[in-house]
């Protein structure tokens, strides 16, 4: 007869990507509530989100039935998608967290096709399909923060 036990180590493997979000964002909240926000904190989530991302995505590449290419415009996108919500702020603008296809979208959308190969459902040869879907909508994201961005300052 199986124990709980003996399920706890599957059943923490599936946890994992709603826990790396929720620290994430009880850490931004903890340090919003107490005021304890700095510009060394704001540095390190910024730089700790891309580079995170960075390498939840990358073995993703290895996967891919479209050589990673999918997967690797996907990360760029994701990259350059973070830095349009940040340098915004260069101009006087607000953090830029408009979407479609944002962190917290992307991070779903991994933990999802994590969570499908995990159960052994064969989705590996429509992942480029969602890689290149995820990436136009990035798109969209990326013109989305720009110009709200700019509409900001303006106004």
């Amino acid at each position: 007869m199986i124990s709980i036990y003996e399920i706890k180590p599957k059943f923490q493997q599936l946890l994992m990507p709603i826990v790396r979000m929720a620290l994430n964002a009880i850490d931004g909240v903890m340090a919003k509530k107490y005021q304890m926000k700095s510009h060394l904190g704001l540095l390190l989530n910024e730089l700790g989100d891309v580079i995170s991302d960075l390498f939840l995505f990358i073995p993703f590449v290895f996967i891919a039935e479209d050589y990673g290419i999918g997967i690797m415009l996907f990360i760029s996108l994701s990259i350059i998608s973070e830095m349009a919500g940040v340098t915004v702020q260069v101009i006087g603008s607000s953090r830029r967290y408009d979407g479609p296809m944002g962190k917290s979208d992307r991070a779903f959308i991994i933990g999802f096709i994590s969570f499908l190969i995990f159960v052994h459902l064969n989705i590996i040869p429509y992942l480029h399909f969602v890689f290149y879907i995820c990436s136009i909508l990035m798109l969209i994201n990326i013109y989305n923060r720009i110009t709200k961005g700019l509409k900001e300052v303006k106004s």
